[in-house]
């Protein structure tokens, strides 16, 4: 859209991975306990293709290169609005991981690791935050966890002081629902796997708040549909979170649009 971007991912490495283009060569194909330097963060320029830095931001190395990378971070001439987006994995603060809880299976271990990764994402946002009078450009800050995503399972949730927030504890949100933005199952039925977004800018969430489901239609079941999945006459498998997790190409292209609007506070 006449900008730059950037995004920071980390394929798991698998053995017998073949190697790919040079900048994965520092997380690929290596062991999950062996930390290797990060490779060099992309050169951005704008007009370009999105640029990818893969990095395992579970290393303390890799962490520490994104931040400085974000300390002298200089957008492109022209630039009107700089976008930081953190959408860190979810799975231990969603809903399925109370069915965890009550079956003694629930994995404190990885708990534990979700949260180092969520402050981490706050980490971020606070650089974003503490650059702002020196950048010429509007500087927003957005995150994203599943709806009513919580980082206390074991009470009832409270989504003042529960939800794993990024760029601040009373941020508005705005939720969005798959079945509002092409996600169908195999089947062909709506999915409500949902999102939510927290952002400090009021234009980005305005162009979210349309897609929210009031209901009136099917869902496919899901842990989080639950009229379909405690029908006894339902024939359809219950789906997977995992299988969940992406965003549907309709929110990519949304969530783009919404961030190259001229932005508000």
């Amino acid at each position: 859209m006449g900008g730059a971007a950037l995004r920071v991912c980390w394929p798991p490495p698998r053995p017998g991975r073949k190697k790919v283009r040079r900048g994965r060569k520092a997380a690929v194909g290596r062991p999950l306990d062996q930390e290797t330097p990060p490779s060099e963060a992309p050169k951005l320029k704008a007009g370009s293709k999105p640029k990818v830095w893969f990095l395992n931001l579970d290393w303390e190395s890799h962490r520490a290169a994104l931040l400085a990378f974000l300390r002298v971070l200089k957008p492109a001439p022209r630039t009107r609005s700089l976008h930081i987006h953190t959408s860190p994995p979810c799975h231990m603060f969603a809903i399925p991981q109370r069915l965890n809880i009550g079956r003694g299976i629930f994995n404190w271990d990885n708990h534990a690791t979700a949260l180092v990764r969520l402050r981490f994402a706050r980490s971020i946002h606070r650089i974003l935050r503490g650059r702002r009078k020196a950048l010429t450009c509007t500087c927003v800050s957005s995150h994203e966890q599943s709806l009513r995503s919580s980082v206390d399972l074991v009470k009832d949730y409270d989504p003042d002081s529960d939800f794993p927030w990024a760029v601040g504890k009373r941020m508005r949100r705005v939720p969005v629902n798959g079945c509002m933005v092409g996600r169908v199952s195999d089947a062909g039925l709506p999915v409500y796997k949902g999102w939510d977004f927290e952002c400090d800018s009021v234009t980005f969430l305005k162009g979210l708040k349309s897609f929210h489901c009031a209901g009136g239609h099917q869902h496919h079941p899901t842990i989080w549909s639950r009229e379909e999945r405690e029908d006894p006459q339902s024939a359809l498998p219950q789906l997977s979170t995992r299988s969940l997790e992406n965003y549907t190409p309709y929110l990519g292209c949304l969530l783009a649009a919404s961030s190259s609007a001229r932005t508000s506070r």
